[in-house]
């Protein structure tokens, strides 16, 4: 097929290569592709973006349930491809088209001739190949050498495409993805004091889980801070030692409380306050960590305290442009051989700052569930036999456990209405006593069946409404 251009212009060939390669075009929606055009040039701001299938992942073979809200179709069903990026997510929906689309690559022109005498061999009806009628219009020589007129190269058609793969955008739902990381990353259990073990058939990565979850980057990495998501390589049997990549849990509410005090522990013996004005610098910091790394029997004990202390600062830190907190790396090394707290960081002035109200709260709600009984208790305090604690132990033993400043703020009824499974009563001296309540069962059950406990009705009041989106997640603890 020759070009169509004027006369003066030489034709160039056109020929299609077979058999055809399979090819679908992917339409970017007009500010996709204003991000990718702003950002080309410079490679430090480049976007990545993902294909991700909402059906089941392999590295874990659980089902999920559709949980896009779609702006029109079918995307929220399961097995639809979805492409991600940083902030957003689009469903990949596959439309025929009608328009007569080639994907084309150009030819050198040995190549050219190759495939022209290619043709000729194969054309065994005697008639005119597609492109020599107009050849001997423009009085070229067809008989002689197959290779002429395709001194210049040409070009060869190496797919039709037939479909196109629109983009759909998608809302993205963060209750959702808390509740497949709830899901799909195992619970880690304090060893000495809870009588589960920890889960040695999942494994997953933390790129397991940004892979096989079709939601955006950043929602993800903030769902995994808000739930505490830490990474554990240290093993203790030799069957599991060949597994380098460090592996993700979500540690128990036991396990964040023990991890607490041993870090505030080391802050008093060390001297560090925490709620100091401009925050606490990242050396202090570091050598409190090392310390408290020290004080472990083993360095698989080690490894877990220090990542859980880690996920804790990562969730409260309140400065954002604090690299080694803000930034998903979710493991670190016993020793504090990496990132965080490494390069330049050590030795200046950099400092960070940890939010009074999210950790009082946070050390609050982790409280009752300490109190569960048949447990023993990593805090000190302890129901007695008739099954209650007066609110005035309850408050002495929260206070211990932060700062000076920050515990003149501390609300006991407020902690406890965000609690499921938790009241408070009065004895028969007239106290206020902290007890279980009769919907205790579904306290005690959160954290193993978060759905069963987000199906229950809440209790209203002053703190669902400041600390209603904490609270979700408490409970689930």
């Amino acid at each position: 097929m020759a070009s169509s251009q004027s006369s003066t212009f030489p034709p160039i060939p056109f020929c299609a290569t077979t058999p055809q390669e399979s090819f679908r075009l992917l339409e970017l929606t007009p500010d996709l592709v204003e991000v990718i055009e702003s950002q080309r040039q410079v490679s430090s701001k480049r976007r990545k973006l993902w294909f991700k299938s909402s059906a089941p992942s392999s590295s874990t073979g659980r089902a999920r349930s559709g949980a896009f809200q779609a702006i029109g179709g079918d995307v929220e069903k399961e097995g639809y491809l979805h492409l991600c990026t940083d902030e957003k997510i689009w469903a990949v929906k596959q439309v025929s088209t009608s328009n007569s689309v080639h994907v084309v690559r150009t030819m050198s022109a040995e190549e050219a001739r190759r495939q022209e005498t290619e043709r000729r061999d194969r054309d065994e009806d005697g008639d005119l190949a597609m492109d020599e009628g107009d050849r001997h219009v423009n009085g070229d020589d067809v008989s002689g050498d197959p290779g002429k007129g395709f001194e210049n190269g040409g070009v060869t058609a190496i797919s039709q495409v037939k479909n196109i793969l629109e983009l759909i955008e998608v809302k993205p739902d963060e209750i959702e993805v808390e509740r497949i990381l709830r899901d799909e990353v195992p619970i880690f259990p304090d060893a000495d004091t809870e009588d589960e073990v920890v889960p040695v058939s999942n494994h997953i990565s933390k790129e397991d889980l940004f892979d096989n979850i079709p939601f955006p980057t950043n929602m993800i990495t903030s769902t995994m801070k808000r739930l505490f998501v830490f990474g554990h390589k240290s093993s203790s049997t030799q069957a599991e030692s060949i597994f380098p990549v460090p592996r993700m849990f979500i540690p128990s509410t036991t396990l964040l409380l023990k991890a607490w005090m041993q870090f505030t522990t080391q802050c008093t013996i060390s001297g560090l306050k925490l709620d100091r004005n401009g925050g606490v610098d990242y050396h202090s910091l570091h050598q409190v960590l090392l310390e408290v790394a020290q004080s472990c029997i083993s360095p698989s004990e080690a490894e877990v305290t220090l990542n859980v202390i880690m996920a804790i600062l990562r969730r409260v830190a309140i400065r954002d442009d604090c690299a080694d907190l803000e930034d998903p790396v979710f493991y670190v090394q016993a020793d504090l051989d990496c990132r965080p707290f490494t390069d330049a960081r050590l030795g200046t002035d950099d400092r960070t700052s940890l939010d009074p109200s999210a950790t009082r709260d946070l050390v609050g709600r982790w409280l009752p569930t300490d109190l569960k009984p048949g447990s023993t208790p990593v805090s000190g305090l302890k129901l007695d036999t008739s099954g209650v604690l007066t609110v005035e132990a309850f408050l002495d033993g929260w206070t211990k456990l932060i700062p000076d400043s920050w515990a003149k703020e501390c609300d006991v009824h407020a902690i406890v209405a965000s609690v499921e499974g938790w009241e408070i009563g009065r004895n028969s001296q007239g106290k206020e006593v902290l007890k279980m309540s009769s919907d205790q069962g579904v306290g005690i059950s959160s954290a193993n069946h978060p759905e069963q406990a987000k199906a229950q009705p809440r209790k209203k009041g002053k703190w669902h409404e400041k600390f209603g989106a904490q609270r979700s997640a408490a409970v689930k603890k």
